[in-house]
């Protein structure tokens, strides 16, 4: 290409302007002739990004026509990753990035987008479309920009024509193109038997990568136990395994757990939570992590509730989820319905009891008490279950007299207790298989409906 150094940064700044200029916001490029350097600021006059002329310079007067319409692309692309969200779509496709979240953190993140675009008085709020892979976890993406980084949203979406799906399909490529299989460490005793895996990649997102296929690069000990500790830490452990158990049972104690302490299991196309032997000693404490994460975000959620039925606070109650321990110390869960609540929203628990209250004197009667399915078994259709997240269930009334005796009073402590809440919860209502992600097949949800 005949051109001079002077006609290319001319032409290099007409086109970034032309570029930047479609996004809506307002960019100062100032070429520097001595130092050969293009200049990329801001509105306030912040320099954003630069870039060295020469060594592209050269390379462009070198090739042919195409590459060198080629080179200038790919070069005003590497400036544009520093600005604003691209307003194509092809822009944005090398940028995307697949991160693993709570679907708790996501519902919250899109009730407040909600409140503050009837703050400030926007005709549609914008919300986060997540992916979901198991019931209490989800992928959401993000256009990860030097220096700076987006959430990727259902407006942004909506302005590049395309949809959620083909997001989180090029997002999980991305990550996939970038995951090196021999940095998932296998750990091994003197035998050669492997017990786990512990992650070490050096970029992305270390959990998001339970979504790949063939993520392991041989067996372990029984079946692979999943625990997604966070964004830099994924470990993969044998179930048979004591030293790989061992590990996970460690990283569960010492962490924080910024994602749901839940190690996982493939069931299906989604994780479910894995549910140790009765007789195995992780079984109580596996349980016991996930019944208290559940308090949390049952507890969280319970306000948020109130707040959403406060004009029909006389007709629906929140009910609490109630953990405790029982005699023996094992913790359990339970949840009251009262008497004169036309609408009780039930949290999935194992033991419901319905109150008889007397205001005057301030006491309360047991009419029932017994576990959720011999409940549902009698009340039936009175129980019907919305899509709140967590899960609750819309107590319709109370029961009759008839039902109540069909119920019975039994006490908690004495009943025989089910292997695990976790059985009895359904996996998340949408979400692309887990192992199969780049070959999804169900829609990936916008998060416009959200209760929360």
């Amino acid at each position: 290409m005949a051109i001079s150094l002077e006609e290319f940064a001319a032409t290099l700044a007409e086109l970034l302007s032309e570029r930047l200029s479609a996004d809506g916001d307002s960019w100062e490029i100032e070429y520097d002739r001595r130092a050969m350097q293009l200049k990329l600021m801001n509105a306030e006059g912040r320099l954003v990004a630069s870039r060295l002329l020469a060594p592209y310079y050269h390379d462009y007067v070198k090739a042919d026509a195409e590459a060198a319409a080629a080179k200038m692309q790919s070069l005003i692309a590497s400036l544009c990753k520093a600005t604003a969200l691209p307003n194509k779509y092809n822009w944005v496709v090398p940028l995307l990035d697949a991160r693993l979240t709570s679907l708790w953190d996501v519902y919250k993140l899109n009730r407040r987008m909600s409140k503050l675009a009837v703050g400030e008085r926007l005709r549609e709020p914008d919300s986060v479309p997540f992916l979901a892979v198991s019931e209490h976890l989800a992928i959401i993406a993000f256009v990860n920009a030097p220096g700076r980084t987006y959430m990727v949203t259902n407006r942004a979406i909506k302005n590049w024509g395309v949809t959620a799906k083909q997001i989180f399909d090029d997002a999980i490529s991305n990550l996939r193109d970038i995951t090196d299989g021999a940095k998932l460490k296998p750990k091994s005793d003197k035998t050669g038997t492997l017990h786990y895996y512990q992650s070490a990649w050096p970029a992305g997102d270390h959990a998001a990568r339970i979504v790949l296929d063939d993520l392991l690069l041989g067996p372990v000990a029984g079946e692979p136990v999943f625990l997604p500790v966070g964004a830099k830490s994924l470990i993969i452990a044998g179930s048979e395994s004591p030293v790989g158990l061992g590990r996970l049972t460690s990283a569960l104690a010492d962490t924080d757990a910024l994602l749901p302490p839940i190690p996982l299991v493939h069931s299906g196309d989604m994780y479910t939570p894995w549910v140790p032997p009765l007789d195995s000693p992780l079984h109580e404490l596996t349980r016991t992590y996930e019944l208290k994460y559940l308090g949390t975000i049952y507890g969280e959620q319970r306000p948020i509730l109130f707040e959403t039925v406060s004009d029909d606070i006389e007709e629906t109650f929140v009910a609490a989820f109630d953990l405790h321990q029982d005699k023996n110390g094992r913790w359990c869960t339970s949840a009251m319905v009262t008497e004169g609540v036309p609408v009780t929203l039930v949290p999935r628990v194992e033991w419901v009891t319905f109150m008889r209250v007397n205001v005057a004197s301030q006491s309360g009667q047991v009419m029932a008490s017994n576990s959720w399915d011999a409940v549902a078994k009698v009340l039936g259709n009175k129980i019907e279950k919305t899509d709140l997240y967590p899960v609750r269930y819309r107590f319709v009334g109370f029961p009759t007299d008839a039902e109540l005796k069909a119920i019975g009073v039994h006490d908690q402590n004495s009943a025989v207790h089910p292997a695990s809440l976790v059985k009895k919860v359904g996996t998340a209502k949408t979400g692309a298989p887990a192992k199969k992600a780049p070959a999804a097949k169900k829609a990936a949800t916008t998060g416009k409906k959200s209760k929360n």
